[in-house]
């Protein structure tokens, strides 16, 4: 839902290459150290505000900010500062070469908030960004009514709204799908997702993402786990393609130590 509400800097397409959002073109200096992005103009929230440079520095200066508790704070720890030349112009200066941190802006983690709703709104309720569809009306852990954006900056959206629903787990989206009483849900679960492979009636799309999933364990828990030696045979003795194969049927990448 985040996604359709708020645009990040740049995006990934269906084969995870980096695409303009609200950044149209951007470029590492030359030792990597400094990252330039070149912004879209005429682009407004959905309360008729102008993006600027502003903003950006802002959600940044936020994501960064330790109280604000961002999950995804420290893929952008190697930005030491940002500045903007111009309103269309965002400087970041790295503290290291960083370039995996084009990727982690694709995130909806480092979606693009109003510097007016973060300096003096809350941006947890107060939802104004600059995607195709903005938030109409909003029942926790129910529905979530969005309405089209006529202003978006990019092609579309090519429907007035849409009604996304909270169902309780995927065997009920599943069954909801072939009931017909929704048109379109995500589903995580390959085993629940094979199960439409063969129905004529559901279009199944596959698309890869950048996740991962871990096992962890305690290092500082009691014995056996806090010994070194156990933890390491341990990580020895998974089978990590099996793991894939299995739990994910085939779906999951390379595995890793």
């Amino acid at each position: 839902m985040l996604a359709i509400i708020y645009d990040p800097l740049v995006r990934l397409d269906d084969e995870l290459n980096l695409m303009p959002a609200l950044a149209e073109s951007w470029e590492f200096s030359d030792d990597a150290m400094m990252l330039t992005f070149k912004l879209r103009e005429g682009v407004t929230f959905h309360d008729g505000s102008a993006f600027t440079a502003e903003d950006v520095i802002a959600s940044f200066e936020r994501i960064l900010d330790e109280e604000t508790a961002s999950a995804a704070r420290t893929n952008y720890v190697s930005i030491a500062s940002m500045e903007a030349p111009d309103d269309y112009t965002v400087i970041f200066n790295l503290s290291e070469p960083d370039v995996p941190l084009l990727t982690a802006m694709a995130s909806t983690n480092a979606a693009i908030l109003s510097s007016d709703v973060i300096a003096d709104g809350d941006p947890a309720t107060d939802a104004i960004g600059t995607g195709p569809f903005a938030l109409a009306q909003w029942t926790p852990e129910e529905t979530t009514l969005l309405t089209a954006y006529a202003d978006w900056w990019g092609e579309g959206p090519f429907i007035d709204g849409i009604e996304i629903r909270i169902l309780p787990d995927e065997a009920s989206i599943l069954a909801a799908l072939r009931a017909g009483t929704i048109d379109f849900a995500l589903l995580n679960d390959p085993l629940v997702a094979t199960l439409l492979i063969g129905d004529e009636t559901i279009m199944l799309h596959r698309t890869p993402t950048i996740d991962y999933h871990v096992l962890q364990l305690r290092a500082a828990a009691s014995e056996p786990l806090g010994v070194l030696e156990v933890r390491q045979a341990i990580s020895c003795a998974i089978d990590r393609q099996e793991v894939v194969d299995t739990a994910a049927l085939g779906e999951g990448g390379s595995p890793a130590r």
